[in-house]
């Protein structure tokens, strides 16, 4: 995944410059629904979109998977600026 849109594009031209296949995973984005809610919009069914809001229950009270982080992390066991990259700087 990326941290930015253009990071997206990024990858993706990276992939098509060196002829590889990427695959990266993401809840629901190649479901049957997905496939027929694209197949309804490209045929003009539902007019024109202005807006598209969506959300994800996990069956969890919070609606996502929190897993707490290990009791023996650290700053020797992790890398958080490498972790980080180029997101917003945060004090593990």
């Amino acid at each position: 995944m990326s941290h930015t849109i253009a990071q997206g594009f990024e990858m993706v031209a990276a992939a098509q410059k060196n002829n590889r296949i990427v695959q990266i995973g993401s809840q629901r984005v190649s479901s049957v629904l997905g496939y027929k809610a694209h197949d309804l919009y490209k045929e003009g069914v539902i007019g024109d979109v202005s807006m598209v809001e969506l959300s994800l229950g996990r069956n969890d009270p919070t609606g996502a998977w929190e897993y707490p982080p290990p009791p023996d992390l650290s700053p020797e066991n992790l890398d958080w600026d490498t972790w980080l990259n180029d997101a917003p700087q945060e004090p593990l």
